[in-house]
């Protein structure tokens, strides 16, 4: 290894290793394995909490859209219809948002929400299993048989009780410590852990030390008062004659909690450091945990305000809403940039919603919960407020409903506007065929413009009307005129 790699790999360690201490109440409470596995467990949640609050405020911006829609298809009044259309595109911007922010956050956020539960779960297994104390066990028989020294072996057989911790151990020590629920809190500004040490995980270095006094054979086959092989009816301490055993941990630091850095010093675009390559073993390190952590602090879901909140204050900086009314509202499309400000979109909101401070509120929000509308299918009759009838099925029906009747409406005033307008037409223009428009007196077709128009070459005099109702009379033109000035 070359001398620069052997700092490099010195400051990498020694930036996640050091004598600092955790700054935050809840780390600093992390004293022992129960609440070590305390801490990692509340972090996890708050990363799963994240994602479920994230899921549930794209739903709700989801049912305002529906809310919103069905408030536009029920309107008959066009300014109103616009006013609901403009912020049921505002709710459809937002919860696209949301939607894009979870998918491109949920599986980072649920993968390291899974290694910490893992990492809690061994930390308690640890402490449930793995006693600190001394095992020193007890004399539990003697034999005189085939064994490590032949026939004549004389044995005496030590039997350490395997130990298990109080299952409220943990949680009665957690209890005592409540600034550990400030730990998801806290964490986006900690900058050091306390972590269990990897040795902990496996199988640990064990010393077994061996004492013997006096003739040890025959000190097997008796029982000292505090339960040792050794003369009898004594204590260990005084026996003539005695042999013992003690196993332990070689190392007794091991089950000490090492504080740890969070973050990494070395190359800036990777401030957890570099990933470690064993996250899906079996066992979660305590290196894999701090980048865990690490780079789970910087897992956030952007949250999308509701729309059934929103204030001409709040929206004329909003940049969805600023097209949108750029768009929509106005009483021309935006066409240039200048047109899309704070201060244009303001005054195009305040047009469409009102000046008052609450207009939006007062004038269209509130409506939405006001007077109930019935809608009638067949023999299916469903009744509620716009909010009442956009939640569930009733939102299809609700909303084929009213498109609906929108729809007739619109063919009814189409039918009646192309009626006046075949009304105004001439005897040539309501001919559409070549042959019959040349056909018809004063009438040609033109080919170029396709349609068929006077020709005041063919054009005929209408001719003079001829008094023949006597000398005394005369032709009334405009009979009802006419008939009406007379009975005057």
């Amino acid at each position: 290894m070359q001398p620069a790699l052997y700092v490099l790999t010195f400051l990498a360690l020694a930036a996640k290793r050091t004598n600092s201490q955790p700054g935050g109440t809840a780390a600093q409470a992390v004293t022992d394995r129960c609440s070590e596995a305390e801490y990692t467990k509340l972090i996890a949640n708050s990363l799963e909490n994240e994602l479920s609050t994230a899921v549930k405020k794209s739903e709700q911006l989801t049912a305002e859209f529906k809310e919103l829609t069905l408030a536009v298809a029920a309107q008959s009044d066009p300014k109103r219809s616009i006013g609901f259309s403009a912020l049921a595109a505002l709710a459809a911007a937002r919860a696209a948002a949301a939607r894009t922010a979870i998918q491109q956050n949920e599986q980072a956020i649920l993968k390291a929400a899974k290694v910490l539960h893992k990492r809690a779960a061994q930390l308690l297994q640890i402490e449930n299993t793995a006693p600190d104390r001394e095992l020193t066990g007890a004399k539990k028989s003697f034999t005189a048989e085939q064994g490590t020294f032949g026939a004549s072996t004389q044995r005496c057989t030590i039997e350490v009780t395997a130990a298990t911790a109080d299952a409220k151990k943990c949680a009665s020590a957690n209890q005592q410590k409540p600034a550990l629920k400030l730990a998801a809190q806290q964490l986006a500004t900690e900058t050091h852990i306390k972590l269990t040490k990897d040795a902990m995980l496996g199988r640990r270095a064990i010393k077994i030390t061996a004492d013997a006094k006096g003739t040890v054979g025959d000190a097997t086959g008796q029982f000292t008062t505090d339960n040792k092989c050794g003369t009898r009816d004594v204590a260990a301490a005084s026996a003539g004659a005695g042999v013992w055993g003690i196993l332990a941990f070689k190392t007794a630091a091991d089950t000490e909690l090492e504080a740890t850095r969070i973050g990494s010093d070395g190359d800036s675009t990777k401030p957890c450091g570099e990933n470690p390559a064993e996250t899906e073993v079996l066992t979660v390190t305590a290196d894999v945990t701090r980048y865990t952590i690490c780079t789970a602090r910087q897992l956030k879901i952007p949250r999308q305000p509701s729309v059934l909140e929103a204030t001409v204050a709040n929206l004329k900086g909003d940049r969805d809403m600023q097209l949108i009314a750029g768009a929509l509202v106005g009483d021309q499309q935006a066409q240039k940039a200048t047109e899309i400000s704070d201060e244009a979109a303001e005054k195009t909101l305040k047009a469409a919603y009102g000046t008052e401070p609450d207009a939006i509120q007062k004038n269209f929000i509130a409506k939405l919960k006001e007077g109930d509308k019935t809608v009638k299918i067949a023999d299916t009759t469903i009744t509620g407020s716009i909010e009442v009838l956009s939640k569930g099925s009733k939102f299809a029906t609700a909303l084929a409903f009213f498109q609906g009747q929108a729809y007739r409406a619109q063919r009814l005033r189409t039918k009646i506007s192309t009626s006046s307008d075949e009304e105004k037409k001439t005897g040539c223009e309501k001919e559409t065929n070549k042959d019959d428009c040349n056909k018809k007196p004063g009438c040609k077709y033109n080919g170029g413009e396709n349609k068929c128009e006077e020709d005041p070459a063919k054009t005929t005099t209408t001719p003079a009307t001829t008094n023949t109702t006597g000398s005394d009379s005369f032709v009334i033109k405009k009979a009802p005129l006419l008939l009406a000035f007379l009975l005057l």
